[in-house]
């Protein structure tokens, strides 16, 4: 059996820098007939609270989220098993995502604590390098003990050359684009209404290109919402173009952390800290259409990532110290669901399939 054989799913967790009691990153083999997870190996690292998966070079980047931030680059083996090939600097504090650009040359990571986004090289083989570019954003929001600062919380690519930065702190969404050397230079920042808290994005125009104007979905943490927002086309320079959001297609009681579209159906699907849930609403084709249906499934506390695959949704519940699992079915909504335990983990922040 070879690694490609082996349906991988990998979770990261914090660790002692950040007071918890988190293992580091560690791999599971997935029964895809019972969606049943079973503990391959683990590699002891420091926070990682982020991962990024490239399943064609079967390489895992792990975002290591502490003060001088770094990021591991893993090969994993026929077994499963991860290897660490290099680990190498973020360029700034914190850092709590990382994105694969495009082309699979540059990883992107948001250090959250001092505001600044950094630019890693990897090599021919995917292996992180080099640190290449540190760009700092400055600004603040009107949420105290939240917003005193900048704090980039994701990176998301969105066109070949581009990507999309969620400022938690500054109630900002940037537009940068991004050399054959992996400088970054900003083109235009998308500004949402005061006390947002921008988190987590999501793409919503699946054949999207540098040329048509970019639609996000995001989960904004402070106002306890998702929005869409349309934030121009990546190539067009404006330093600053004041947009508000398209439309809010969900309110919280809770903080919204990581969200996924599904483009087949039309649908937003977003995890609720605070109020521990898994919600659903489907969107039209216009900010009038939208639908929300209100649909959601109680998880384990603390739900702050979760991984669909296939009909399978995988919660990462970092206050309950597991990953649930939630199956589809077919014309189900998500409050006939009953949510089970698929493993027992300390402090996961992040899960995804390798």
């Amino acid at each position: 059996m070879t690694a490609a054989d082996l349906d991988l799913v990998c979770v990261g967790s914090y660790a002692a820098e950040q007071g918890a009691e988190g293992a580091g990153v560690t791999l599971y083999e997935r029964n895809r007939g019972s969606g049943a997870l079973r503990r391959l190996s683990s590699v002891p690292m420091p926070s990682p609270s982020y991962l990024v998966a490239d399943s064609d070079r079967r390489l895992l980047y792990a975002v290591n989220e502490v003060p001088g931030g770094t990021v591991t680059t893993m090969r994993v083996r026929d077994d499963g098993t991860p290897d660490v090939a290099s680990v190498v600097s973020t360029g700034g504090d914190g850092p709590c995502h990382g994105a694969l650009t495009a082309d699979r040359k540059f990883v992107v990571c948001a250090n959250y604590a001092d505001g600044t986004i950094g630019v890693v090289r990897l090599d021919h083989a995917g292996v992180a390098e080099e640190l290449v570019d540190v760009t700092e954003r400055h600004g603040s929001g009107p949420v105290a003990g939240r917003q005193d600062r900048s704090h980039p919380h994701m990176v998301l690519p969105v066109a070949a050359g581009h990507v999309c930065v969620a400022d938690l702190g500054t109630d900002e969404i940037v537009t940068y684009s991004i050399s054959a050397a992996g400088l970054l230079d900003e083109t235009h920042v998308t500004a949402l209404p005061p006390g947002s808290g921008p988190r987590h994005m999501a793409l919503l125009d699946p054949q999207h290109d540098a040329g048509q104007d970019t639609h996000v979905a995001v989960t904004c943490e402070l106002a306890g919402s998702v929005a869409i927002v349309d934030l121009g086309r990546p190539t067009s320079p404006v330093r600053h173009r004041r947009t508000r959001a398209v439309a809010v297609v969900a309110q919280s009681r809770g903080a919204p952390s990581h969200l996924e579209y599904d483009s087949g159906t039309k649908s937003i699907l977003f995890a609720n800290r605070g109020v521990d849930t898994l919600s659903e609403c489907t969107i039209g084709g216009a900010a009038s259409e939208t639908q929300p249906d209100g649909a959601s499934v109680e998880v384990g506390a603390g739900p702050r990532h979760f991984a669909r695959i296939e009909t399978d949704i995988y919660v990462a519940a970092l206050g309950a110290d597991r990953i649930d699992l939630v199956r589809r079915a077919p014309r189900r909504r998500l409050d006939s669901l009953a949510p089970s335990i698929a493993a027992r983990i300390r402090s996961p922040a992040c899960v995804v399939r390798l």
